[in-house]
């Protein structure tokens, strides 16, 4: 019955809180999702209608595939599952793949940390975009800032050498969908500037130096930042040595109100002073303590 389908979904929905939470049982959920899945598909395909809550079915199973408690090991095959399913989707239902599925599909390969996941997480934004301008369907705003979101996170898990480029591409996209009507003007964008400005911050930790002048233009162009966009500029900053610069930004973002002074980020400058190469770096560590009390 209909009942039982939503039954099964309920249980999928405990696999992914529970299951997938724990190490030793994440593999285990993935096989468990995948057997489920495939007969539930076999009887969709036979034509049974009671096995159609479908969109529920397949939401499920991508969030099962996107749980960041996932093993490495088998994210993979998570983002591979990903994958069957929309193509699965895109060849038995009459309607295309839900945009939400590929969102989910570009976050669980972000999820992989690796080149060909950030790649692949690309090919499947392009795919939802020309899915939608194919069969002009509307996509709610908050769906293509996921998946810009994700995209950025693929380029910064992969530590890529080329990752800034790729980001600012993705940027540049983003401008693009809210200049179009895509994205409404009315949806906040920030979550992708944060994620850009963490790939900021991550490049300047490996490379051990930081491009000032990209990584203002980037938090400038965030309309309406919050307290993670603060953090990952001033991370940027502080982890390529512009500590004059890092510390700046921390007390006229603080003195002008637009930050709250929060412990984890004078923790995190005053940290940076220690590390550094700076001849004067325990005394300005003092100073900035002093002025934190």
């Amino acid at each position: 019955s209909s009942q039982a389908g939503y039954f099964i979904i309920a249980a999928f929905n405990a696999l992914a809180k529970s299951q997938l939470r724990h190490n030793k049982q994440s593999t285990y959920g993935l096989d468990f999702t995948t057997q489920i899945f495939g007969k539930i598909v076999q009887e969709w395909k036979n034509g049974n209608e009671d096995a159609t809550p479908a969109p529920a079915l397949f939401q499920v199973v991508a969030n099962a595939c996107t749980s960041r408690t996932i093993l490495a090991k088998d994210r993979q095959r998570a983002a591979t599952l990903a994958d069957d399913l929309l193509l699965m989707v895109a060849k038995e239902s009459e309607r295309p793949p839900d945009a939400q599925l590929f969102a989910q599909s570009i976050n669980a390969w972000a999820l992989t940390r690796s080149t060909k996941g950030a790649r692949t997480a690309i090919e499947r934004l392009d795919q939802m975009y020309q899915t939608r301008r194919l069969h002009e369907e509307a996509v709610p705003g908050w769906v293509w800032v996921n998946a810009l979101r994700s995209a950025v996170n693929a380029w910064t898990w992969s530590n890529h050498k080329d990752t800034l480029r790729q980001v600012e591409v993705l940027l540049v996209r983003t401008q693009n969908f809210v200049e179009s009507g895509l994205i409404n003007r009315d949806e906040s964008t920030v979550p992708i500037w944060n994620a850009a400005l963490q790939a900021c911050a991550v490049a300047a930790s490996r490379e051990g130096a930081a491009q000032a002048t990209k990584i203002a233009e980037i938090f400038n162009q965030a309309e309406t930042p919050d307290n993670s966009t603060f953090y990952w500029y001033m991370a940027s900053l502080v982890n390529g040595g512009e500590m004059d610069k890092g510390e700046e930004l921390l007390t006229e973002s603080i003195q002008s109100g637009l930050l709250e002074a929060r412990e984890d980020f004078v923790a995190m400058v005053l940290y940076g002073w220690v590390r550094s190469r700076h001849p004067q770096k325990y005394n300005r560590a003092k100073k900035l303590l002093e002025k934190a009390q």
